[in-house]
């Protein structure tokens, strides 16, 4: 059975979705039907199981189920997964790195304040975070932390809602490059992919050591929306991850294809997002402006002015 030799560690709400549907066009690229296995980040397992007493979210749990996400595999060069936990996950690195040391590595990096507020949002419309405004669950966290009690128990898990974690680029980042090579990273900007998806693709596509003249469809996945009857979908959401995780192989069946269906016509409200205002930005700079520098030192880019940071 083939081996993942190529992953994209995260992080969430940079445009990994769409990488991954790009990439698994490729015909010497593999990317996992399923797309987000979460696999290597045994820490977030364990979390999960302490705070729900039970499996509620991470399906892959051995190496055998995990490697089989990948037996439909043949003779492709690169064989890849995605999983946006990776990046945070303070054990996923080493877990990678036990499990092939020569693994190639792939991240997007996004502004953190736009990735946290994106974030934020995509959690509020999951249902998965109960704080009414981007600042209250910015000012949460260190009694989250802190309480866990004080966690709405409609989260995935814990670290999930742990805003200034997520998108901890320069220390995430840190425990990756501590084990790999120079070589076998590839961090790209999440304003490049987007201003510029073509060129990201091939140099994308050198990196892995396939044919970069390939041209893939370029349409986007993975579109923001809103969420209709929050209260109600909260409620459906809950009920429905057991059912979600005991069926999850039959996904791509009529039948539950036609449920999803359903549940996006009633809960599901596309192309709705949230805008923050400029006064609102330069206040949750502070929150990320440390993060900002540490991560522009460690790419050797400035990111302060890029990202227009307030000196």
């Amino acid at each position: 059975m083939r081996k993942p030799n190529m992953i994209i560690i995260g992080a969430p709400k940079t445009g990994t979705t769409s990488l991954h549907y790009y990439l698994a066009q490729h015909p010497e690229v593999y990317m996992s039907d399923d797309k987000e296995p979460h696999f290597f980040c045994n820490d977030l397992h364990e979390e999960n199981d302490a705070f729900f007493k039970f499996n509620k979210y991470f399906r892959y749990r051995s190496e055998k189920d995990y490697l089989n996400i990948f037996k439909d595999a043949k003779d492709e060069h690169v064989i890849g997964e995605a999983s946006t936990t990776y990046i945070y996950s303070k054990t996923a690195a080493q877990n990678i790195y036990n499990f092939d040391p020569t693994m190639k590595i792939v991240a997007i990096i996004r502004d953190p304040l736009d990735l946290a507020f994106s974030w934020y949002n995509y959690l509020k419309f999951l249902t998965h975070e109960t704080a009414e405004s981007f600042e209250e669950a910015l000012s949460l966290e260190s009694a989250r932390k802190k309480d866990y009690s004080k966690i709405p128990d409609c989260v995935l898990y814990p670290t999930s809602i742990f805003y200034s974690e997520v998108v901890d680029f320069s220390n995430n980042l840190k425990r990756f490059t501590d084990l790999f090579p120079e070589e076998q990273c590839k961090f790209i900007l999440y304003d490049d992919l987007k201003e510029n998806v073509g060129k990201v693709y091939e140099e994308t596509l050198k990196f892995l050591g396939v044919d970069d003249q390939f041209v893939p469809d370029f349409s986007m996945k993975n579109v923001s929306g809103g969420a209709r009857f929050k209260g109600v979908k909260e409620k459906v959401d809950n009920l429905s991850f057991a059912f979600r995780q005991k069926f999850y192989q039959y996904r791509n069946s009529p039948i539950l294809k036609k449920a999803k269906d359903a549940y996006n016509t009633v809960f599901v409200k596309e192309g709705e997002k949230s805008i923050m205002s400029m006064e609102d930005r330069i206040s949750a700079q502070k929150w990320f402006k440390t993060q900002v520098e540490e991560t522009g030192v460690l790419l050797g880019e400035d990111l302060i002015k890029k990202w227009k940071y307030q000196s």
